[in-house]
């Protein structure tokens, strides 16, 4: 008898995870928090340790930008009666689009550095310079080119971009199911 209750009642990590997507639904703005804590990071690397980033890379911060400038929105916005719960749900959609849509960008950008399929010409193709060395030159200095297909900085063995597929498609993911299952588990 003692194991059948054992079985019936959830294990710990059970009710953590159902704990986890209660908050995400409770708390969405959390997502706004993650994606400008994403940008904040790379905008150390970038500024901070000199790694300026390549076409893709700022492809990949758009959403994030974006889930950024909603988050506000949430927080302020308020419908007649007081209740968020459309507004909650929209913004979990949202920020499930904005991290998914990242995330597909850098998956697109991992494949490129590892030469999987061809990038956009603008980073990865011949650089195509005047002929006179000078105009060649003030060409380079005034906009240098940072390639698209070749990472500038691993960690973990991971360029940013895988880093950045990881992190956008399972916050994404996260975002959804907050948004798909976390009403019913309030429960």
């Amino acid at each position: 008898m003692a194991n059948a209750a054992r079985r019936q009642s959830p294990d710990a990590g059970q009710v953590a995870v159902r704990q986890l997507f209660i908050v995400l639904y409770r708390f969405p703005w959390l997502f706004g928090l993650w994606a400008a804590m994403l940008i904040g990071t790379a905008l150390v690397i970038q500024y901070g340790f000199g790694y300026p980033p390549c076409e893709l890379c700022h492809w990949q911060r758009y959403p994030y930008y974006a889930l950024v400038a909603l988050t506000p929105v949430l927080l302020l916005a308020r419908d007649g009666r007081g209740d968020t719960a459309r507004l909650r749900d929209a913004f979990l959609l949202a920020a499930a689009i904005a991290f998914l849509a990242s995330g597909a960008i850098g998956v697109y950008h991992t494949g490129v550095e590892h030469h999987w399929w061809a990038g956009p010409s603008q980073c990865t193709g011949a650089l195509i310079l005047p002929d006179d060395p000078e105009a060649a030159l003030k060409a380079l200095a005034a906009k240098p080119v940072v390639r698209c297909d070749q990472p500038a900085l691993r960690i973990l063995g991971l360029s940013m971009a895988a880093w950045n597929a990881l992190v956008g498609i399972s916050a994404g993911l996260a975002a959804l199911l907050a948004l798909l299952v976390g009403p019913r588990m309030r429960g």
